[in-house]
């Protein structure tokens, strides 16, 4: 899909670095650990041999996390629900605005257990293993409203538009691999055109939107975003150790306007003409990787959705139907997207093992030193396994330990030969394994 490396192009003028919750459809509730889903008697029989400890209740950002491990750069996108919209840049400037490009819908799916996530310090780790809700979900967004009201058989009447959000568990998604490179991605399927809505789905809600719910209309600075926050029933999230990817979660997002969109009606203009009819339109935050650098998913799961226009009418775009994966393109495309999570069974240490436990590597970033010590713990004497891993997800270190006691131990490895920049190690044994992230700064 080289043919959309080049949609969008970067908006010079935008300033969207910074979000404030303004817009909250229902308070988020407290969560609590909901109805187990999916449950069969060998999950339950793992599921009382679980140390329940810690609960753990916050939000995750994925978007911030990737940005901590590759480049991402930031562009504002447009839900169009029936055409394609014209949008007439600034052409006069050194820097005229880019081309837009149009969705239908536009979602994300994660994985609270992806190490990947632990390069944010605020990320508490979850593992495949971990139980757990969504009960909010949220995201970054732009509504510019300008017409407020229409003639509808000879009166006038208020413009409601729509607001369409969707939530997805792993059994309302559809799981697979790409072959070259080899990752994995998860899409829900059948994106129903009348609708904009996927008929497999755990929870829907349809959202009037009005002008109380309208950002600023945009000037020379850009277009602003509101955050828009989502309550959704308690959702338990299966964490069956027998389906690989099963503790995965998403969401999408779709807007309808009330006023029908003709082919050729203007969106919105920046080279200063006044288009005959003004409209309505919803915007997103999109962030696309480093051409040439990938953030792959060969293990968890992470990645934006994308439905496009020629979709939207029963078309395929390159062999894609209903929906194009984020990391299908010829760089890896993400939604700003915001999960809350609650969990009760945030330690998944058997009963019979609760003494295991990663350090911190020291020092950490290395601070020019060529070796690391790491700490760790053992409730008895056993083999442990220690993996390194470059931010592409692959192993540059394997290390065996055997002579190890119980209580803590101590490792000492050396870095002399890996380049500056993050990298994740792994602690593994027959019953424990955690991540960590090493700075390499020599």
């Amino acid at each position: 899909m080289k043919f959309l490396k080049a949609l969008p192009v970067i908006f010079a003028f935008l300033v969207l670095h910074s979000f404030s919750f303004g817009q909250t459809e229902i308070a988020a509730p407290k969560g609590h650990l909901g109805k187990h889903l999916g449950v069969d008697a060998k999950s339950l029989q793992f599921e009382e041999r679980l140390n329940k400890m810690d609960p753990h209740s916050g939000w995750w950002d994925p978007v911030n996390s990737i940005s901590l491990l590759t480049n991402l750069t930031r562009y504002v996108s447009f839900l169009m629900p029936d055409t394609n919209a014209v949008f007439v840049p600034d052409k006069s400037s050194e820097n005229p605005d880019p081309y837009h490009f149009p969705w239908h819908s536009v979602g994300m799916v994660f994985d609270p257990s992806d190490p990947n996530l632990l390069a944010d310090d605020n990320i508490t780790q979850y593992t495949r293993y971990t139980r757990y809700t969504v009960d909010s979900v949220a995201f970054p967004y732009l509504y510019v409203r300008y017409a407020d009201s229409i003639e509808l058989n000879g009166a006038m009447e208020k413009v409601v538009d729509t607001l369409i959000i969707q939530f997805f568990t792993y059994d309302n998604l559809r799981v697979s691999t790409f072959t070259n490179p080899a990752e994995i991605f998860a899409v829900p399927e059948n994106l129903d055109g009348n609708s904009l809505t996927y008929p497999n789905n755990a929870y829907t809600v349809k959202i009037p939107l009005t002008d109380e719910d309208s950002t600023n209309v945009p000037s020379t600075d850009g277009w602003r975003t509101k955050t828009w926050v989502q309550a959704i029933p308690d959702i338990a999230i299966s964490d069956d150790p027998l389906v690989q990817n099963r503790n995965i979660a998403g969401f999408q997002f779709a807007f309808k306007t009330m006023i029908p969109i003709n082919f050729g009606d203007t969106m919105e203009t920046r080279d200063g003409s006044i288009p005959k009819k003004r409209l309505n339109y919803f915007g997103h935050s999109l962030f696309i990787g480093t051409q040439g650098f990938e953030l792959k998913q060969t293990d968890k799961i992470n990645n934006g959705f994308f439905t496009v226009n020629v979709q939207r009418y029963g078309e395929t775009q390159n062999g894609w139907a209903s929906n194009i994966p984020g990391n299908a393109y010829f760089d890896d495309r993400y939604i700003r997207g915001f999960f809350h999570t609650n969990t009760e069974n945030l330690s998944t240490l058997d009963l019979e093992s609760k003494t295991y436990g990663l350090g911190m590597a020291y020092p950490n970033p290395s601070r020019g030193s060529t070796h690391v010590d790491i700490n760790y713990k053992l409730p008895n004497s056993q083999k442990v396994y220690f993996k390194i891993f470059d931010l592409a997800g692959n192993v540059v270190q394997n290390i065996a330990t055997q002579n190890n006691h119980a209580g803590i131990n101590s490792l000492t490895i050396n870095i002399g030969n890996l380049s500056n920049g993050l990298y994740l190690y792994q602690m593994q044994t027959n019953g424990f394994s955690q991540v960590k992230k090493l700075v390499v700064n020599k």
